[in-house]
């Protein structure tokens, strides 16, 4: 509303309705002013308590209430608008006037200019009022040739203390000697004192190094103990787990063999061979059932290679034996095959179980050989 107000004003002085700063206009009469309609409509100029050019209701000035103002306020506010331009102008130019007498005036003034001035007569003029020992202006000639004042060079210090009454008698007393009996030992000075309480910190800061090895090296210890109390159990209840599983494998070949029994009893007489192999592969399977109870199990039977090999040549033998009958030739290789897996997982228990067990020894002796190094490091620092 501000920014409106003054473009609004400016825009109407540049159209001449307001009467500008050097207006000769004459209050008597008012010519020369100009009055606008209100932008808002005021119905009545009410003139402001502080602000005696603005109205209460609107805000805006005097020259905005055409026709709703009356004639002896604007006469004045013209009147005053009038003083204040003339009253502006004498400042102004009292101002410029005071800035042309500085300008004007010399850089060494006149009140400084006696100290490098010649007298015309040779001499001035005295004061009677005042005495020789007063103050008085003397010149720059009266400086140069006023003789100096001489000064004697001799200077003597005077101390006012006496320094050797501070100095106390010094008198050194023997010390009285004690008969001893014990040998004499050599006095311990200040830097041995300091040498015996650094060798005394770093001991015990060895010892506290030790004890933190060694609670350090239990924690591994049990630790280790943990890891191969649990490797112990997981490898046992596999154990278990095979072994139930060999148990009812040789609880099926028992079955297929009596099965296969009674088959070649009913069926032919020329099936004794199937008999036997399948007598066979029983009794191979209780020998590993014997082996496994021990943990042990032979050459023979652990190796792959020679697992197949009795596989094919039983099963083969078997294919032999049994062709005549599809019934008993397919249980045989069934029961074949069952003990095959059985045998390879128990190798691979065995072969697993063996590279844990070494892993751990190892892990114990090396711990072991750490503790034994601690105590000795120990030892030889007490």
């Amino acid at each position: 509303y501000r920014s409106w107000n003054t473009s609004r004003c400016a825009f109407l002085n540049h159209r001449a309705m307001i009467p500008s700063v050097r207006s000769n206009a004459n209050p008597d009469n008012c010519q020369g002013i100009y009055l606008v309609a209100n932008p808002v409509k005021c119905k009545m100029f009410d003139q402001h308590s502080f602000r005696k050019e603005k109205c209460k209701s609107c805000g805006l000035s005097w020259v905005e209430h055409k026709d709703c103002i009356p004639e002896s306020l604007v006469v004045e506010f013209f009147a005053a608008r009038q003083i204040k331009i003339e009253s502006k102008g004498r400042i102004e130019g009292v101002v410029q006037a005071e800035r042309e007498k500085k300008r004007s005036k010399p850089r060494i003034t006149e009140e400084n200019s006696w100290l490098f001035e010649k007298s015309k007569q040779g001499e001035l003029v005295e004061s009677d009022s005042e005495e020789e020992s007063c103050f008085k202006m003397v010149t720059q000639e009266e400086i140069i040739s006023a003789p100096r004042p001489v000064v004697d060079q001799q200077l003597k210090v005077t101390n006012l203390i006496d320094f050797s009454e501070c100095d106390l008698p010094h008198h050194e007393t023997p010390a009285p000697e004690i008969p001893s009996q014990t040998p004499c030992k050599p006095a311990t000075t200040l830097h041995d004192l300091s040498s015996q309480d650094e060798w005394l910190h770093e001991i015990h800061h060895l010892r506290q190094m030790l004890r933190d090895a060694d609670a350090e090296k239990s924690i591994q210890i049990s630790m280790a103990r943990d890891e191969v109390a649990i490797t112990i159990e997981e490898l046992n209840r596999q154990i278990k787990e095979k072994d139930s599983r060999l148990e009812s494998a040789r609880q099926e070949i028992v079955a297929l063999k009596a099965q296969m029994s009674k088959t070649v009893v009913t069926d032919s007489p020329g099936r004794g061979d199937c008999t036997r192999w399948t007598a066979q592969e029983v009794n191979a399977c209780s020998k590993v059932g014997q082996d496994l109870a021990g943990f042990r199990l032979s050459s023979s039977y652990c190796s792959d290679s020679s697992v197949d090999r009795r596989c094919l040549s039983h099963g083969g033998d078997l294919d032999h034996a049994v062709s005549p009958s599809g019934g008993a030739q397919s249980m045989g290789r069934h029961a074949a095959l069952a003990l095959k897996e059985a045998i390879r997982e128990m190798h691979e228990v065995r072969i697993n179980a063996e590279m844990q067990f070494a892993w751990i020894s190892k892990r114990i002796r090396t711990t072991e050989g750490r503790m034994r190094d601690a105590k000795l490091s120990k030892s030889i620092a007490a």
